[in-house]
């Protein structure tokens, strides 16, 4: 049984898994067959499931496409249709998280300091060189005031 602990981390964990059972529910799809649609193991999307694994921005990606959603769909955002591939999911999220620190004129330091972060890993994120977790864009989000779906939206949504 899943236990929330009420911090933002648990809270999206959560909510991406009550997502996947629902559009697996919906789209009548077994862990097995969604498995192989996303290419990815069953006892991966079974932890994601139970909201109990952090994945990785590529699993995400698999599971929204398998599911042929976006990924701020898979984790709970009004518009769910698949946007066009203009951006690997990587780069949207780097494109993302510059706009918001470009916005709040952060500078390195300012991140480091408000985030807890440190100012080379953020860079390589936003860059587009370093993958990531979505705890850690759950980290990036609450740091920047925003849900970490703002993270996933396309430029001009």
């Amino acid at each position: 049984m899943r236990k929330d602990l009420g911090n933002g981390d648990d809270r999206v964990l959560l909510r991406l898994a009550d997502n996947m059972r629902s559009l697996r529910d919906q789209r009548t799809l077994s862990l097995h067959a969604l498995a192989g649609r996303a290419e990815i193991d069953r006892k991966l999307l079974r932890g994601l499931e139970h909201g109990s694994l952090n994945p990785s921005l590529k699993t995400l990606e698999r599971v929204a496409r398998a599911f042929d959603i976006s990924v701020a769909g898979l984790l709970g955002a009004d518009d769910v249709s698949q946007p066009r591939a203009l951006f690997d999911i990587t780069s949207l999220v780097a494109l993302n998280v510059r706009r918001l620190r470009h916005e709040r004129d952060w500078s390195a330091a300012d991140v480091e300091s408000r985030i807890r972060m440190k100012a080379a890993y953020v860079s390589y994120i936003e860059t587009g060189r370093q993958g990531c977790t979505l705890r850690t864009l759950i980290r990036l989000a609450e740091g920047f005031g925003v849900d970490v779906i703002e993270l996933f939206r396309p430029p001009g949504s």
